[in-house]
Order: structure tokens, then sequence, then C-alpha cells
């Protein structure tokens, strides 16, 4: 339980907030290419 109150308050680096970015850049990246499938489908 300790731990976990103490990584609460953790600062994060420069390079946990860049692979946060491209986590959710690629979340989203996903959900765009299987939308635009689903409501475009490919011709043929």
């Amino acid at each position: 339980m300790g731990m976990l109150h103490s990584r609460a308050f953790e600062y994060k680096s420069i390079k946990d907030e860049q692979q946060e970015k491209a986590f959710w850049v690629n979340i989203v990246g996903t959900v765009v290419i299987v939308g635009v499938s689903i409501f475009c489908p490919p011709a043929g």
C-alpha cells in the first residue's frame, strides 16, 4: 500500500510522457483506421 502512495506523487520523466503520448497516438490511429474501414470499405 505504501508503494502505491509513493508512486502517485512520483515525477513523470520526459521519456514516460513520450511513451504515453505514443501509446495514445497508436490507440487513436487504430480506432480511426478501423472506423474508416467499417464506414468506407475498400473497393472490391
